[in-house]
């Protein structure tokens, strides 16, 4: 009797295992439990930058926040932090939090670029990745894609350039995946979307955009955006 309930024991215990790692093969990692929120630029309050304003009206104050994520007001996101009391900080704008993992989510902002400068670093990264298939559905774009990783957050950035009116296409996007040196192996699926509307011209109803990867020169999707 006592070698059977040994059995089942280990049997239990096999099965959790394998059931962990086939959760782990399908996701990359276990995501924790997140709290959704929206970016909000507070840099014209004396000591603060971007915050997070969460849905029940919180406000969160990033504490060494990884400076390598490009932040953009209105921007949802979901998060997991941790308020810190300890520490005098400049930003009184809300509670003092340290956030230990960030994900953008929903229909997020295009960056608008011009002909002064890039709102985007120079150094920043082109990694690979692959895109499957791009709609649109009430002004968002939505694309789905997939990577390499499986270890963290993968961040995709969308900028948007004008092109001059001779050219084919009324602007040029431009999809830039930053892996975060994330070196884990599993093969990604997801779907991201950024919102349209920006691009909306006064007496016009459609406009022609080229689709293009940063760091894949010979990839070009052409999208025709129509609205009202």
């Amino acid at each position: 009797m006592k070698n059977l309930i040994i059995r089942i024991i280990i049997l239990i215990l096999i099965l959790l295992f394998f059931q962990e790692c086939d959760s782990i093969e399908k996701n990359g990692f276990i995501e924790p439990e997140t709290t959704h929120g929206i970016i909000r630029d507070y840099r014209y309050m004396n000591g603060c930058g971007m915050v997070i304003e969460m849905d029940d009206g919180t406000i969160i104050v990033p504490y060494a926040l990884d400076t390598s994520l490009l932040l953009a007001d209105g921007q949802e996101v979901e998060i997991t932090y941790t308020v810190i009391t300890d520490i005098n900080y400049t930003c009184g704008a809300g509670l003092l939090a340290k956030i230990s993992w960030l994900e953008m989510v929903g229909c997020g902002p295009v960056i608008m670029e011009s002909i002064h400068g890039s709102s985007l670093p120079l150094d920043f990264p082109a990694n690979p990745f692959r895109i499957l298939s791009a709609e649109i559905n009430n002004d968002c774009l939505a694309i789905t894609l997939s990577y390499s990783g499986g270890c963290g957050i993968h961040e995709f950035i969308m900028s948007y350039s004008e092109l001059p009116s001779f050219s084919p296409y009324t602007g040029t996007l431009t999809l830039s995946h930053n892996a975060h040196r994330d070196m884990c192996e599993a093969w990604i699926t997801k779907t991201i979307s950024y919102d349209l509307t920006a691009l909306q011209r006064d007496g016009s109803d459609m406009v022609r955009l080229s689709l293009k990867k940063a760091g894949d020169p010979d990839y070009r999707l052409v999208i025709d955006y129509y609205y009202k």
